[in-house]
């Protein structure tokens, strides 16, 4: 695997902020494999300690800023974990709405009024995954994408 300009300044960064860090633990140790052809790494000490989190927690609460690589993230662990045959469903859920918005005021359907919030939950799964065996997992109910405001209980 060649390393990037992102994976360099990546590096910079961990050792400015610890010296002392191993390089070779954050960039192998904490690589995900989402798929054949796709790796992920974290970027920060931040996404590191949240990847360790999921490996070995049931649930994790990933909060903090927008753009912080929070639910790309989670799906590469979720995408990871189904094809090592650890988990046998994916569900991934978003908050549908953001603070003080009333989805019943905006104009379209539900899935008009819900997409916008749900769509990097699909921008990270067709980025990690080939479109065709993601379009029959979720036909198979394998992933699920669920606004979580709708959510009602576990099959």
């Amino acid at each position: 695997m060649a390393l990037a300009k992102d994976d360099v300044r990546t590096a910079v960064g961990i050792i400015e902020r610890h010296p002392f860090a191993r390089l070779d633990d954050h960039f192998v140790g904490g690589r995900v494999r989402a798929s054949a052809r796709k790796h992920v790494v974290p970027k920060s000490a931040n996404q590191r300690r949240y990847i360790e989190a999921i490996r070995r927690s049931d649930l994790v609460f990933g909060i903090g800023p927008a753009g912080t690589g929070k639910t790309y993230l989670a799906v590469a662990m979720a995408i990871s974990m189904l094809n090592e045959r650890r988990i046998q469903r994916i569900l991934l859920a978003r908050p549908a709405v953001e603070a003080g918005e009333r989805l019943g005021f905006l104009p379209g359907d539900i899935a008009a009024k819900v997409d916008p919030y749900l769509r990097p939950l699909y921008d990270a799964l067709y980025d990690m995954v080939e479109v065709d065996r993601i379009e029959r997992l979720l036909e198979r109910g394998t992933i699920e994408i669920a606004p979580l405001a709708f959510m009602r209980g576990a099959r």
